[in-house]
């Protein structure tokens, strides 16, 4: 599992040219911080080897997650009154259809009183509907006069009870509310959008690229992206993530160029996320090491190399791109060797009462 590694002590023997150079580019080590093996296994340790593989370019940008085109829809209200959005009822909250997400009551208003032109409405077509019903069951009137009789008067109550007894805003399919239009309390007129709620099976990433980065536009095919509200990086090719905007079909607005792609939801994304964008390019070989790798002291970047069972240095590394996932190392590790991936915060904590072992001091 170990592959390259500058223990203390070691007078050169057994090391090829491609040792050499390597260990050249690299710091002798300093200090060991040597750990018991129960601490180690205790403190979720881990330490892997650094990789020399495929690593794509990386330009890091702002975004925004969006419904994706289509997938999103408007609630009305049924009535004229007051709107009153149940409670919970906010930006990125979940819906499943048929859930009542707000109340309009007529109670109060304008339109609320029975000399209404509504309350007039029901009351007519109520009266001509009593008047039909005996006639239609003793076959003095066709079924079709009897059916516009019924429709009209439903048509009437619904639009008088509405102005009496209000409505109630009904969810008509299953996502996350991405905008409320209204505010709650406000009046409304029958018919007035309030709300929009977008399935969230397919989102949209709309990343905003500088324009400075305009040659790089035809590469950039996929995306890893953080959430503000999590540590987690989602990656698009894990998500059955696919490009929308095309290489030549792309627009230029106040110096940044607006790059979409599309991917299914896992639940987890809310529409209307503002999140940190890895925009991924042009393939080629580097030396990398997992983001969680690393650790910052006094402006320096860090990585801990393990130097066998248990004992630690801490190494300082300079760093190119990352995609958010792993990070390019330039200079201070080689490939092969061991570095901490997981737990590095409890190592740091740990060197502080670090044991150099016997033979070990420097």
């Amino acid at each position: 599992m170990v592959g390259n590694l500058y223990g203390c002590g070691d007078n050169g023997e057994h090391k090829n040219k491609e040792t050499e150079e390597a260990e050249s580019a690299v710091p002798k080590c300093s200090d060991e911080i040597v750990l018991d093996a129960a601490k180690v296994k205790r403190l979720g340790i881990v330490a892997d080897s650094v990789r020399y593989t495929t690593f794509e370019q990386v330009i890091k940008v702002s975004g925004e997650i969006m419904p994706a085109q289509g997938s999103s829809e408007l609630i009305v209200a049924k009535s004229a009154g007051i709107v009153h959005f149940k409670s919970g009822i906010n930006i990125g909250v979940g819906v499943a259809k048929g859930m009542v997400i707000a109340s309009v009551s007529g109670k109060g208003v304008s339109g609320g009183d029975p000399t209404s032109e509504a309350a007039i409405a029901y009351k007519n077509a109520k009266a001509e509907l009593e008047r039909l019903t005996p006639l239609y069951e003793e076959k003095l009137v066709n079924a079709k006069d009897y059916r516009e009789a019924k429709q009209n008067f439903e048509m009437a109550e619904n639009a008088f009870l509405g102005t009496t007894a209000g409505s109630s805003a009904i969810g008509t399919i299953t996502g996350v509310i991405d905008n409320i239009l209204v505010e709650n309390g406000a009046y409304v007129e029958a018919g007035t959008p309030i709300a929009s709620i977008s399935a969230n099976r397919r989102l949209t990433l709309c990343a905003y690229l500088p324009q400075t980065y305009m040659d790089k536009v035809y590469s950039l095919n996929s995306a890893n992206f953080v959430l503000p509200y999590s540590d987690k990086v989602y990656s698009l090719r894990e998500m059955n993530g696919r490009r929308l905007t095309s290489s030549t079909g792309v627009a230029i607005s106040n110096g940044y160029v607006k790059l979409n792609y599309e991917f299914d939801n896992n639940g987890k994304v809310v529409p209307g996320s503002f999140v940190d964008v890895y925009l991924l390019g042009e393939k080629r070989m580097a030396t990398i090491v997992p983001v969680s790798a690393l650790t910052e002291e006094q402006g320096e970047i860090y990585v801990y190399v393990q130097m066998h069972e248990n004992a630690y240095v801490k190494r300082e590394v300079k760093v190119g791109g990352s995609d958010g996932i792993n990070v390019e190392i330039l200079s201070g590790v080689a490939q092969g060797e061991l570095v901490v991936v997981n737990g590095v915060i409890a190592v740091r904590l740990s060197s502080a009462t670090a044991v150099i072992p016997s033979g070990h001091s420097h």
